[in-house]
């Protein structure tokens, strides 16, 4: 037809190895890599995909609460109406999950006071030994006053472990788990 242009780059015309195929030379510019019959694409539902991202936010939990707290806010605005939208704004009005936060939150400040202690020449990196104690006594009160903080809240223990691991590596005394109930 006049004052029609046809697509493509004119020397990719009929040539297959410049992304062009042979049925569709100089009509139109067509990765080779595109399957030819477009159904053999896996597709998966938008259910299914927010199903996915709430179960990876799960996991996160017991690994990194401040992760999983951001993943399901990500979830809960990006999938609204679905009912993985509906979980993940329920699990962050969850008491257990508050505390959780609550109780990483002290952890990370545990974990954040660790990286500013001083090494001191001649001295073991322990609270032990008087030269590092003084040097980094600011530090060292700010970590316990955190551990205390923990110990209070009766945090669930895999959280005080990863505060003890912490404590340990500073020779500081570490936070006590609580007793199970005697009826579990």
């Amino acid at each position: 037809m006049p004052g029609l242009r046809k697509r493509g780059p004119a020397h990719a015309k009929g040539f297959p190895g410049f992304g062009v195929r042979a049925g569709n030379a100089g009509n139109r510019y067509v990765s080779p890599e595109l399957p030819r019959n477009r159904g053999s694409v896996p597709r998966f539902s938008l259910e299914e995909w927010a199903k996915k991202e709430l179960d990876r936010a799960k996991a996160l939990e017991t690994q990194n609460p401040a992760q999983a707290e951001k993943a399901y806010k990500n979830l809960a605005t990006r999938f609204a109406g679905l009912e993985a939208a509906t979980s993940a704004r329920e699990r962050l009005q969850d008491k257990a999950f508050q505390d959780d936060l609550r109780s990483w939150a002290l952890v990370e400040q545990i974990q954040a006071a660790e990286k500013r202690l001083k090494d001191v020449p001649g001295s073991e990196r322990s609270a032990k030994d008087p030269k590092f104690a003084r040097m980094n006594s600011l530090t060292l009160g700010q970590i316990k006053t955190a551990a205390q903080g923990l110990a209070q809240q009766g945090a669930r223990p895999w959280i005080l472990d990863e505060a003890n691991g912490v404590l340990e590596r500073c020779g500081l005394e570490k936070i006590e788990k609580p007793a199970a109930p005697a009826g579990l």
